[in-house]
């Protein structure tokens, strides 16, 4: 015999979250985090905040060089810092061939090139 699931309602209170979201805790919580992360890249070539917007605040860290956006591009260093792990497979190096042409390649790729570079 089969059981009778039974329906139960749900709604949701969005004026209530988005409430939660303005809260001055949820600011602090965020602009500690931006700051950590700060800290942790180093505020020479990045700047962070938090803005508040109509239903919620949002923390930004940004780069504010070119070097820091080179840097962001070939090393992912906000992400490392806020503890993730770049998601496109395996890492890749610089290397640059002999005729100077600079290539992203596998580590392992750039020592076998390397190899029979010095013999």
């Amino acid at each position: 015999m089969a059981r009778r699931r039974s329906r139960t309602k749900f709604q949701w209170n969005l004026p209530g979250f988005q409430e939660a979201r303005r809260l001055p805790g949820v600011d602090e919580a965020l602009q500690s985090k931006v700051d950590e992360i700060l800290d942790k890249v180093g505020t020479r070539d990045y700047d962070g905040g938090v803005d508040r917007g109509r239903t919620r605040s949002r923390g930004y860290v940004v780069t504010t060089t070119y070097d820091a956006m080179l840097r962001e591009h070939w090393d992912h260093v906000l992400l490392k810092a806020m503890g993730g792990t770049p998601s496109r497979g395996p890492r890749l190096v610089r290397y640059t061939t002999r005729a100077g042409k600079v290539r992203m390649v596998s580590p392992a790729q750039a020592a076998a090139w390397q190899k029979s570079r010095k013999s």
